[in-house]
């Protein structure tokens, strides 16, 4: 089936638009949980690491140090 690409399209809980693509609740909500649950266990790296991944999924880029 060929859509147009005028309109959002639901991929891996995602919405993808030719504007780039934005998250859905679930997967925010399990993305914070995540960060959060890694916080209170002190594991910073873990931390790092899952939001460099998060702004990777989405085209965001990190800051430099």
């Amino acid at each position: 089936m060929v859509r147009s690409t005028d309109g959002e399209v639901l991929y891996l809980g995602h919405r993808v638009t030719r504007a780039g693509t934005r998250p859905q609740g679930p997967t925010l909500a399990r993305f914070e949980r995540r960060v959060r649950a890694l916080v209170l266990a002190g594991d910073v790296e873990a931390v790092e690491r899952s939001v460099a991944s998060y702004a990777g999924v989405l085209g965001l880029r990190r800051p430099t140090r």
